[in-house]
């Protein structure tokens, strides 16, 4: 593994700003970028997304630092999901029971004489 000290955007200055023990290495086995701690790089934080060294990452390192707001996200999403799923099988029972009363209450002759069976 290579520690990247310095880049074009100042990406490892910017990353030690939000947790001193942060270190950008190039994983040269995986060919990717990725943050450990420093003291030892054994301890694994994430791999850099679209292994590009850019605005992105510190925005993405700032956003899962703090686990409580991924978990509020996480639960959010779940929330809306359900409500959206829960929304359309409703909407689906409503068009599905709509039909039945109309056809119930259409007075049909459809199957009039329909059921007859004929014994020899």
């Amino acid at each position: 593994m290579k520690i990247i000290k310095k880049d074009v955007f100042n990406i490892a200055k910017r990353l030690r700003n939000i947790n001193k023990n942060y270190v950008i290495v190039f994983n040269e086995k995986l060919k990717k970028y990725e943050i450990r701690f420093k003291n030892s790089f054994d301890n694994f934080v994430l791999h850099i997304p679209n292994n590009e060294l850019n605005k992105l990452v510190i925005d993405y390192v700032f956003k899962t630092s703090n686990i409580d707001e991924v978990i509020n996200e996480i639960e959010k999403n779940n929330n809306d999901m359900e409500n959206s799923f829960n929304a359309k099988i409703k909407d689906e029972s409503t068009y599905k029971l709509k039909e039945i009363h109309k056809y119930a209450n259409s007075g049909s002759k459809e199957f009039i004489g329909g059921f007859k069976t004929n014994w020899i």
